[in-house]
């Protein structure tokens, strides 16, 4: 039983014993102060007895939420992450988590006052995506805590908090003739093959850039890297896909193989001016001194000048996988056959993305199923 000593007026000491350290042999005991009156000190020592007996006792913690999170970034986190991502991650920690919870003990969190980081940014009129990407960090940093015994609960779990409705972005898509026009005006860019293999293979850009020629073989582009740039957007590295499923094979139609077959051409004149210096990264998408093409470059250029070309409304370079899917979907492409095209998970969530596409599906299906019967 859990022993209480009076240390002096209004001040006990709760002792309970729990077990012998498995390397040196010794007793352990965990002793806590508690000041108040005899009977608060008993009733502690009674829950706490109850909780070593059922083995849900766990020793707390003197280190802040603050000293908690930094380790965790450093040694955890760092491991499991791009480098991209745990950029983000630290900007989060740093400018709405520390500054509210940074001080905390550990072991004192509470939902509460999780729920002040999330008052506290949507006072400052962040987007609700921000908002949950923040508690979902705090969230996953907090997972090893409950398990190392630091805390017993997650107090940010999204049960415990009041988050603002995630918002789901309207997707910006081309119809048919949009998307011919794309192409057409794309043809007429140095670049324009990169756009072209977008619209008509419904990779992601990053996937794109990361191909090699030894990817492409004449008829299909094989997908098992995307290309990663870091903060300062000088930096870039290839990597794996995060998932088996991203790791694909995309067969090409006739207009994009035709579109790489230009571009190969014209490769291989700007690799003959720039002879030596031609740095041999074998990429397909490079600029003119064979470094990897920058996205955000290119779209305030040759991507919108594409789109008033072709008179097309404003849309960002990934719309062109979303132009891809729906186009397929739309035709009636099995989703599984799309989804797998995409390099998703599952089925579900392709269809969950692409849902705005399915009610003009499902009337088609109504009209099949009346000429069946008609």
């Amino acid at each position: 039983m859990a022993q209480v000593v009076q240390r002096g007026k209004g001040s006990f000491t709760v002792r309970v014993f729990l077990g012998r350290d498995p390397v040196s042999g010794k007793r352990r005991y965990f002793n806590k102060t508690i000041r108040g009156t005899k009977k608060q000190a008993d009733a502690y020592a009674t829950r706490l007895q109850y909780e070593v007996d059922t083995g849900t006792f766990r020793e707390n913690s003197d280190s802040t939420v603050g000293e908690y999170l930094k380790e965790w970034l450093e040694h955890s986190a760092k491991r499991k992450v791009r480098p991209r991502t745990l950029a983000g991650y630290r900007d989060l920690v740093r400018t709405e988590i520390l500054p509210v919870v940074g001080s905390i003990r550990l072991d004192g969190l509470t939902p509460s006052d999780v729920q002040r980081i999330v008052n506290r940014m949507e006072k400052a009129g962040k987007a609700p995506r921000t908002i949950r990407n923040a508690v979902g960090v705090l969230r996953n940093a907090l997972m090893p805590a409950v398990t190392q015994g630091l805390v017993r609960i997650n107090p940010a779990l999204a049960e415990n908090i009041e988050l603002p409705k995630a918002v789901r972005r309207r997707l910006t898509v081309l119809d048919k003739e949009g998307a011919r026009g794309f192409v057409e005006a794309a043809k007429e860019q140095r670049w324009g093959a990169v756009y072209i293999v977008l619209i008509g293979s419904g990779m992601r850009p990053s996937e794109a850039l990361g191909l090699g020629w030894d990817d492409f073989d004449g008829k299909a582009v094989r997908i098992r890297r995307s290309i990663v740039r870091g903060r300062n957007g000088r930096d870039w590295t290839l990597q794996e896909p995060k998932t088996p499923h991203s790791r694909r094979t995309v067969p090409l139609p006739p207009f994009a193989i035709e579109a790489l077959a230009e571009h190969r051409r014209r490769q291989a004149a700007d690799r003959l001016q720039a002879g030596a210096s031609w740095p041999d990264h074998g990429l397909i998408f490079v600029d003119e001194q064979g470094e990897p093409l920058r996205w955000r470059t290119m779209a305030r250029r040759e991507f919108s000048w594409i789109l008033e070309e072709a008179g097309l409304p404003t849309i960002r370079p990934y719309d062109l996988r979303h132009t891809c899917a729906s186009l397929l979907l739309s035709a009636g492409v099995n989703p599984k056959v799309v989804s797998e095209r995409l390099g998703h998970s599952t089925v579900a969530l392709t269809l969950d993305t692409y849902s705005s596409v399915l009610p003009g599906l499902q009337e088609e299906a109504t009209a099949k199923l009346g000429e069946m019967f008609g």
